[in-house]
């Protein structure tokens, strides 16, 4: 069976530039790197690499329409290569002009996938509209703090530096207005928030090279078996593998339904 989902967010051109860090800067206590080549890697990034990420996932099984920024934010990571270690991260064009919803159009989809970067494309009026303008259900993976504009979607998804940023900010009472709170844990795993009900899905630990996009990978898994099996509980153990697999990777990267033992879409 073949699907339709629609992504809305923001994109960016993720570059990776490769040298060594051999001694500190005489003029302040930084590192110097001396480039091996200045011809950097490029990928798509941010809603664009959810978008890849759920073609490779599921194998082509599911039809992507993406609805993003058309100015082009750049993240430029400077990276040691002899320990695969960030030393600076320079972001370029960092903001987006609010998105035009009277051009979007419900094309029959399956989903609605929200990739919320907070750059400025969607806002909370945006994010209430939305949903309702769709007839299927909806997806969010957010760095927003959550409030009321939550209700209508299906699942939030966010990270637990999110999630007690958020509790900080408002209390506990964010997640009323979450039918179903996903909380990423890093190498812990995740757990799921449902009236308040906490349920916890660890994962196995695996050597990491880089954890660029791994959010990503992650809220594309969700989707790709929530699409198949319309369970979260299934979801979430197949997007801990997709993310267990990803991190395994250099850069910004995809997993493919073949490298995921035991998960496949067809």
């Amino acid at each position: 069976m073949t699907y339709k989902v629609c992504v809305i967010g923001e994109s960016c051109t993720d570059r990776f530039v490769y040298g060594r860090c051999k001694r500190i800067c005489p003029e302040a206590p930084v590192p110097l790197i001396d480039l091996e080549d200045t011809s950097p890697l490029e990928n798509q990034g941010m809603a664009a690499n959810v978008k890849r990420n759920i073609e490779y996932i599921s194998s082509g099984l599911v039809e992507v329409t993406l609805i993003t920024n058309k100015t082009s934010i750049i993240k430029t990571r400077y990276i040691d290569s002899k320990y695969n270690q960030i030393v600076i991260r320079i972001d370029e064009h960092d903001a987006c002009k609010p998105i035009d919803l009277e051009g979007i159009e419900d094309q029959g989809y399956d989903l609605l996938i929200v990739s919320d970067y907070n750059k400025g494309l969607l806002t909370e009026s945006h994010l209430r509209q939305l949903p309702s303008m769709f007839s299927c259900e909806a997806f969010i993976d957010t760095k927003k703090i959550i409030k009321s504009w939550a209700q209508p979607f299906k699942c939030v998804k966010i990270n637990d530096l999110e999630f007690d940023r958020t509790l900080r900010w408002v209390g506990d009472t964010f997640m009323d207005h979450c039918k179903n709170l996903v909380v990423t844990q890093g190498d812990s795993g995740a757990n799921l928030f449902h009236n308040k009900k906490c349920k916890s899905y660890p994962t196995k630990p695996v050597v990491i090279n880089d954890v660029s996009g791994a959010g990503d990978t992650f809220f594309a898994g969700l989707t790709c078996e929530y699409l198949k099996s319309n369970s979260l509980d299934r979801a979430i153990k197949f997007a801990n593998e997709c993310a267990r697999a990803v991190v395994q990777k250099p850069n910004v990267a995809c997993v493919s339904a073949e490298e995921l033992d035991g998960y496949n879409m067809d």
